[in-house]
């Protein structure tokens, strides 16, 4: 959430070039004030909520979850009435939701089919909209092998190296960097944040494109020959 907030904010300030404020400087005195109201307003109240509503284990009733939709969705909107991207107001609310057993794997049951079938292909279909591959020429290549391979370094190098200072074998911290090494759908809401921000160029954007898409497929072989095996059991006589 502090990562995207940020980025999101850089991204407006960057996209300012005028002598007005920036977004920043704009919407900082907002969005702190806000961040403590959740903290100390609506954490204490959501918690009233689910302490009468919700036992742990027990699936969301229709009521808590249209309430917790509702909370998610006003924040949003908060956050983009105030300069900041909705996607953060979104987490913040999360944040402020108290950490009750069960409450998250119930609401990612409600949600699982909804986000499949209907919110990830529009994500997807919209950074494919913004992608054109025919930007790159065959000059290009060079950077763009070197731009993909600084993003592999950064994130699967790192782990692998620094895994064992922390007391993980050479396996493990392999696997470790391997699934940090996985953008996902994490590089490409990045990257439509910058894009809309006017930051981001499209032949940019094909680059973030191209990196999640090679480092999600490394994910799956890379992970099952790093991760650790266990031992193998004794054979029965």
């Amino acid at each position: 959430c502090t990562h995207t907030w940020t980025l999101s904010l850089l991204f407006h300030d960057s996209a300012t070039t005028d002598s007005s404020p920036s977004p920043v400087t704009l919407s900082l005195p907002v969005a702190l004030p806000t961040r403590a109201v959740s903290a100390v307003v609506v954490r204490p109240a959501l918690r009233w909520v689910l302490a009468r509503r919700y036992r742990p284990g027990d699936e969301l009733d229709a009521g808590l979850f249209a309430l917790l939709l509702i909370g998610t969705f006003l924040s949003a909107a908060a956050a983009d009435r105030i300069g900041v991207q909705a996607l953060t107001g979104g987490f913040l609310f999360g944040a402020a939701v108290p950490q009750v057993p069960g409450l998250a794997q119930a609401m990612l049951d409600r949600l699982h089919d909804l986000v499949v079938i209907v919110l990830i292909p529009v994500l997807l279909t919209v950074a494919g909209l913004h992608t054109d591959l025919r930007a790159f020429s065959l000059e290009d290549v060079g950077g763009l092998l070197l731009f993909l391979g600084a993003m592999i370094v950064a994130k699967w190098g790192v782990s692998a190296f620094t895994g064992p200072a922390v007391g993980l074998s050479w396996r493990e911290s392999n696997a470790l960097g391997v699934l940090m090494n996985c953008r996902g759908l994490e590089i490409l809401i990045v990257g439509l944040i910058g894009l809309q921000a006017g930051v981001l160029t499209e032949q940019m954007m094909a680059v973030f494109v191209l990196g999640a898409i090679v480092t999600t497929l490394m994910t799956g072989p890379l992970f099952d020959r790093f991760a650790p095996r266990e031992p193998a059991e004794p054979a029965l006589r």
